[in-house]
């Protein structure tokens, strides 16, 4: 869900926040991979690059790649603008690349793999995979969280967690998560909407794929978890893929992690909520108010708590600076009403005011808030807003009774938990999971483990990511054919 929704902010508010941030296929035999032509980079060719830059081996049957005339070894020619490695804690690893997706200054996204390594640049092979899609505000770093907070124990970090069980993780971050603070003109995110967001995830899947491929991985299909608003763009292409032929699709499992699709018709009050925001974006987008500062407010919550932590808050009235940021993450339906509970992660309260965190250290979610990035395109929480709300034909719902896919939803039950479940029923699959812990009795769901939790909370492990991996152990998409010898030159 959109975090939070400044439709429903005063303009004051959004004043203070913003004042207080400073060549051949590689299986033509299975058909080539597809993606829009709004992305403008072949995914093989840029696989290519990645393998070559990251010094990984080549699977049994893939010839090295080759020059011109001279029969030397040679990198093929580079399009990915950066190559980061990190050892992470044990023998993982976290591998990075900032790729070009079109040819605007802020047309990029980051392309992430963590995997276990039996040495330096020498992953393991696995069938076992699944490709990670943040939602609003924080990026794929939400999946890397111990390497990121400070308070956080290094190796407490989902994608960690994953890898070292043997799983081959790859994920993005889209492209307005490294549009930079200080942007003034927004006018390039105009048409930054769901199918954007989905071109840009079909490219990064096409390109795991196809490196998975060409390191003897094999070319199966890949489990897609899209958490939050990430979810929606899962939605989106897995709907969008069951319009193209069987061996051109990427998505092998869908895992939407506590979000709806599409809001329950009993949720009257959530979804007359949804249309109204979708509306009102409409509204802004017309205006020419083309980006969301959800990221702001995070990282202007997280300072003014740290700095001054009993000063009065210049966010919410009556609250000191701490307790603003607890409230804002305790009690996040008071900004988005899609029910009467959800929140971010779960609180302990005196007389209505939250004084701490049940399953989230205090730090823990500073350093949350703290990872945030400031903008984000109207129009994509436009388009699913418009998706929630369900009142119109649109293409990214079309398809849905096709897919047929396995699934799991992955609930959290003081979050959007079982708002989720709906939308699994509107779905073709005969195969479908859903998980939803829940740590206190239905009365106290206000306080029960939270949206944001599910990665961040202590025992995020044993309560989220163990029946996660379980369902990946138990939904590994078939190997595929290995790549032909000489076709990865």
């Amino acid at each position: 869900m959109r975090c939070p929704v400044f439709v429903y902010l005063t303009t004051a508010l959004l004043l203070v926040t913003i004042g207080c941030s400073e060549d051949q296929p590689l299986v033509p035999e299975q058909g080539s991979i597809e993606q829009s032509s709004a992305v403008k980079f072949d995914p093989e060719r840029v696989a290519r690059e990645i393998v070559a830059m990251s010094g990984w081996e080549l699977g049994d049957e893939v010839e090295p790649f080759k020059g011109r005339d001279d029969g030397e070894e040679a990198r093929p020619p580079v399009s990915v603008r950066q190559v980061d490695r990190e050892q992470l804690t044990g023998k993982v690893a976290h591998y990075s690349y900032r790729v070009p997706v079109g040819d605007g200054p802020y047309d990029e996204i980051v392309i992430h793999r963590v995997v276990k390594e039996n040495h330096p640049h020498r992953p393991i092979r696995t069938h076992k995979n699944i490709f990670l899609l943040h939602g609003d505000a924080v990026g794929f770093v939400k999946f890397l969280f111990g390497p990121a907070s400070p308070s956080t124990p290094d190796d407490h970090a989902a994608a960690i967690y994953l890898a070292k069980k043997g799983v081959d993780v790859w994920g993005m971050d889209q492209d307005w998560i490294l549009v930079p603070s200080g942007t003034m003109d927004f006018s390039f995110m105009s048409d930054w909407g769901l199918q954007h967001q989905v071109d840009n995830l079909q490219f990064g899947m096409a390109t795991a794929r196809s490196a998975r491929m060409l390191t003897g991985a094999g070319f199966g299909k890949m489990n897609l978890l899209g958490y939050s608003s990430g979810g929606m763009t899962a939605y989106a292409l897995a709907n969008q893929e069951t319009q193209i032929p069987m061996q051109e699709r990427h998505v092998g499992g869908l895992i939407p992690a506590d979000i709806p699709y599409i809001i329950d018709p009993a949720n009257a009050a959530g979804r007359a909520f949804t249309c109204a925001a979708a509306a009102d974006l409409g509204d802004a987008l017309a205006a020419g108010i083309y980006q969301a500062e959800d990221g702001v407010l995070f990282l202007t919550l997280s300072a003014l708590a740290r700095s001054d932590p009993d000063g009065a808050s210049p966010v919410f009235d009556g609250l000191t600076n701490l307790q603003a940021a607890l409230m804002f993450v305790t009690q996040t339906w008071q900004f988005f009403p899609a029910n009467d509970w959800w929140h971010y992660m779960g609180g302990l309260f005196e007389d209505g005011i939250p004084v701490s965190l049940e399953y989230t250290p205090i730090e823990g979610c500073l350093d949350f808030l703290a990872t945030a990035s400031p903008y984000e395109p109207n129009r994509f929480v436009y388009d699913y807003f418009r998706v929630f709300c369900n009142e119109e034909s649109l293409p990214f719902t079309a398809h849905l009774a096709e897919i047929t896919i396995p699934v799991l939803y992955l609930g959290a039950a003081g979050g959007l938990g079982e708002g989720g479940f709906y939308t699994t029923t509107l779905l073709g699959s005969s195969d479908i999971t859903l998980v939803n812990p829940a740590l206190r009795p239905p009365d106290e769901i206000a306080s029960d483990i939270g949206h944001i939790d599910l990665w961040t909370a202590t025992d995020a492990e044993k309560i989220f990511w163990k029946p996660l991996l379980k369902w990946i152990r138990t939904h590994t998409n078939a190997p595929g054919r290995s790549m032909p010898r000489g076709a990865g030159r």
